[in-house]
């Protein structure tokens, strides 16, 4: 805002009782949106009005104009905010009863939603959308601007255009379908599917299977333990390590691009691995049931789970977990992944969940610097 002078004004509004499972609407086209779930029955409201402009007249004319119009019932609360120009915005905290069910619309400004336990919908043109410690379901649908959730216990559905975004103790089903960013996923206990036309995806210590298909970009799995893993790339290497379960069914098929992947040597698993173009490395004690130049069927110690991996373009090589690659424990696994269970059935808060998590992280670093 050259040659312009920042204006401010605080304004706050109170509201009576909203009822368990009433409705908050938020529409602020320009300007931060923060929501946050408190144990009061009434909803109290901090805006701050911010203008630009070359005089303080033509300033407070600024502020007058922007205005925050309110509706409210004991089921209902409506913010909206008129008057907008563009040298204005106004940044709104809102804290409303933890039940409320939360919507919010915003063009341009970062949107918070945290401590809510009924169902988040956020709608953003561009800016930041994060949501934390919410326990129903949430839908995210952003233009372009990063995603952040964490923390949550119902289930996730996030449609971005353009921007990274990052999942992190998700006990519900997530589904992300994003044009252009990377993907994060951290300790995510049910189905995921990851939908991304471009950008890197990184998936770890998930549990419940996992589904990806990427147009273009690389995928790294850390530690995951689902009985259900599927990668489909147009372009793009996968490297990582996962558990390989009784059972269990992986599939992993890229159109251009390398697969490197670490599996347990105890492992029970019928593999088929093929290449249209390179080079097939196998360091598994592997029963050969089939080879020709560029594929291979065997047996890893007994018939159990299925692994079929198939490049296009790009070679394969298949190791065994040893002291130099260092994986998460099964024992580690299973503790987990019944935390998370707990926090998806209701019977563990996703704070407890988060504490717990971080004392298993801090027992495993010890052991394994003891050498336990």
């Amino acid at each position: 805002m050259a040659n312009r002078s920042e204006y401010t004004e605080a304004v706050q509004m109170s509201f009576g009782q909203l009822e368990p499972g009433a409705r908050m609407v938020i529409e602020n086209a320009n300007g931060s949106v923060v929501v946050e779930g408190w144990n009061e029955q009434g909803a109290q409201v901090q805006a701050i009005k911010r203008v630009w402009a070359h005089t303080e007249e033509e300033g407070r004319r600024l502020l007058d104009r922007l205005e925050l119009k309110a509706d409210s019932s004991p089921d209902y609360l409506g913010l909206e905010v008129g008057g907008r120009t563009e040298q204005s915005r106004l940044d709104l905290t809102v804290r409303v009863p933890r039940q409320v069910a939360v919507t919010v619309d915003t063009a341009s400004g970062e949107a918070l939603v945290r401590g809510i336990l009924g169902p988040v919908h956020i709608d953003s043109s561009s800016g930041p959308v994060t949501v934390t410690n919410c326990r129903g379901d949430v839908v995210i649908d952003t233009g372009s601007g990063s995603v952040h959730l964490e923390d949550t216990e119902g289930g996730a559905h996030i449609d971005t255009g353009s921007g990274s975004v990052t999942l992190k103790r998700v006990c519900g089903e997530a589904y992300v379908d994003t044009g252009s960013g990377s993907v994060e996923a951290q300790d995510v206990a049910a189905r995921l599917t990851l939908d991304t036309a471009s950008g890197g995806v990184r998936a770890a210590r998930v549990s419940g299977d996992l589904f990806i298909d990427g147009g273009s970009g690389g995928v790294t799995l850390d530690d995951c333990t689902a009985s259900y893993i599927r990668v489909d790339l147009g372009s793009g290497s996968v490297r990582g390590r996962i558990e390989i379960l009784p059972d269990g069914k992986y599939s992993f098929d890229t159109g251009s691009g390398e697969v490197v992947l670490t599996i347990p040597a105890e492992a029970e698993t019928e593999m088929e691995l093929e290449s249209s173009s390179g080079s097939i490395d196998c360091r598994l004690p592997l029963q050969v049931i089939s080879r020709e130049r560029r594929k291979l069927v065997g047996i890893l110690n007994s018939p159990g789970a299925l692994l079929k991996i198939e490049t296009g373009s790009g070679p394969i090589t298949l190791k065994a977990a040893g002291s130099d690659q260092p994986r998460v424990s099964p024992g580690l696994a299973a503790e987990k992944r019944k935390i998370l269970e707990l926090v998806g059935s209701g019977k563990l808060s996703a704070d407890d969940a988060a504490e717990l998590l971080k004392a298993l992280e801090r027992r495993a670093s010890s052991n394994s610097l003891t050498g336990r």
